[in-house]
């Protein structure tokens, strides 16, 4: 899927659940833009980390491991620089775990 950034906020709440990993998910080539409220940011990355820490029907979940440090590897190419870093933070530094 392809979207131009108008629609960029738009996608971000109808994309099917099965498109939510980086490697699929249309929003991520929009992450890194400044066009995009940071609130999408947000919202975007930690539904791409959930998707790949969390076992889906199709395949066994990733792990949080796996997950971060694709978010890292994609940091500032997918994903915006600082949203990857607030992530990162939350999860290494203060214990974040998903419920």
């Amino acid at each position: 899927m392809c979207y131009s950034l108008p629609e960029a906020n738009q996608v971000i709440t109808e994309l099917p659940d099965n498109t939510k990993e980086p490697s699929l998910c249309a929003t991520s080539v929009l992450c890194a833009s400044d066009q995009i409220l940071l609130e999408a940011k947000i919202i975007c990355l930690a539904d791409v980390v959930e998707a790949m820490a969390s076992h889906r029907p199709y395949r066994p979940a990733r792990g949080i491991d796996a997950a971060l440090e694709e978010i890292k590897r994609q940091r500032g190419i997918l994903f915006d620089e600082d949203v990857v870093d607030a992530c990162l933070r939350l999860f290494r530094e203060k214990g974040f775990q998903l419920g």
